[in-house]
């Protein structure tokens, strides 16, 4: 339960700021989907650190937990920069488009780093002798 609490903390965080900076760049003349394009794979890169070792600290570490985080952020990059856009082409206000859909992705994100990322450690097996 530790772990998604501190993954929801990171979360926040990291969305809370991302937003701020989307709207500064909204109100600078971009559509929410240009600023998802840009910001969102800095916000992974910063991320990737302090969730390997803070959020999911005490996991297992897997060969390629980098390329595996990077594949995981890679379909939810192209997931929120299609459904911002598809958003706003039908209307949905830029702020709320952005919105949307990180709340729609957040909890499909978590599932995919705990089964393909960051996995409990096996529990030691009693020594039989």
């Amino acid at each position: 339960m530790l772990k998604i609490v501190r993954f929801g903390i990171v979360g926040l965080a990291q969305n809370a700021t991302c937003y701020g900076l989307t709207l500064m760049l909204i109100w600078a003349g971009w559509t929410a989907w240009q600023a998802v394009l840009v910001l969102n794979p800095l916000a992974v890169a910063l991320t990737f650190f302090i969730n390997r070792s803070w959020s999911f600290s005490g996991t297992a570490k897997i060969r390629g937990q980098g390329w595996r985080y990077a594949i995981v952020y890679a379909f939810a990059y192209l997931y929120a920069v299609v459904f911002t856009w598809a958003q706003e082409t039908v209307g949905v206000a830029s702020w709320l488009a952005v919105i949307i859909t990180t709340a729609t992705s957040a909890i499909a994100i978590y599932i995919s780093l705990r089964l393909f990322v960051f996995r409990d450690l096996p529990e030691a097996q009693p020594h039989l002798s």
